[in-house]
């Protein structure tokens, strides 16, 4: 058993953070406006010289649906999501800066993204599952083409539950001792899944699909757990488990052996035995 500690490598503490984030709608949209934008604000209150650079790819326009559980107001809807929600960042006048990608990107799109502008983080916040795992894959077969590690924050709820995984997209440093799995090696069902792309014409539809307040649970961990990547040296965990339903809410720990709970394997406990 390898229980690990996980931290941000520390090129993070000097240089700009940069943030891709996939999906403006239901887990975006919150994560994007209560948790990456305050995480932003605190960074630099902290005495970070830059804080994060966002960049926000959602080709949808708001919804009257969006607007019962999105981050998204009435005068929102016909405007596209993601240059939306840069733009109100934008405004905050606290050095923010976001950018808005007013399309949906492909897993090769997000390959050349990443590659060209040196992403640290992608954050995953569409309801696409496979699109979730194929984006894993795309990343997996071409590691060649990176010069440092990127990590995959993702994002994913059903009506009363969700998971937040963060993990590696691609491992390129010795920073950390082993490959941290994201949420496609611990969770390879997502592959599986079929996602219902059909769009909810009432508030009833709407909930029952997502129900109320998961979206901003899954932001609000999601946030935390980058918070504390980014400004601790001693995190032992780099995922959450909840259920409303149940009323619990369990860590993923960053241990070898908690991850033989989920099927997987640690490339590097192989190694040893």
């Amino acid at each position: 058993m390898t229980q690990l500690t996980l931290s941000a490598p520390l090129h993070l503490q000097t240089h700009a953070i940069k943030v891709l984030v996939l999906g403006c709608g239901g887990n975006g949209s919150s994560f994007i406006q209560s948790s990456l934008y305050r995480l932003h604000v605190a960074l630099k209150g902290l005495g970070h010289p830059y804080g994060i650079i966002a960049y926000l790819a959602d080709g949808a326009d708001v919804s009257e649906t969006n607007v019962l559980r999105s981050a998204f107001y009435p005068q929102d809807v016909g405007f596209n999501k993601a240059l939306l929600l840069a733009s109100r960042m934008n405004m905050s006048g606290l050095d923010t800066d976001f950018h808005a990608i007013p399309r949906n990107l492909t897993t090769d799109d997000v390959r050349a993204f990443v590659t060209k502008n040196d992403i640290d983080f992608v954050v995953g916040a569409v309801d696409d599952a496979k699109f979730r795992a194929d984006l894993v894959n795309t990343f997996k077969q071409s590691t060649s083409y990176y010069r440092k590690d990127c990590m995959y924050l993702d994002m994913g709820n059903a009506s009363s539950s969700g998971q937040v995984v963060l993990g590696h997209l691609i491992k390129k440093e010795s920073h950390h001792s082993h490959y941290i799995p994201n949420v496609y090696d611990l969770f390879p069902e997502i592959e599986h899944v079929i996602s219902d792309k059909t769009r909810s014409c009432s508030a009833r539809e709407s909930f029952d699909q997502q129900g109320v307040l998961v979206n901003q649970q899954c932001a609000l961990l999601a946030g935390r757990l980058l918070n504390d990547y980014l400004t601790k040296n001693n995190l032992q965990h780099h995922g959450f488990l909840f259920d409303f339903d149940k009323g619990v809410m369990s860590p993923i720990k960053a241990n070898t052996n908690n991850w033989l709970i989920y099927g997987y394997v640690a490339p590097e406990e192989q190694k040893i035995t």
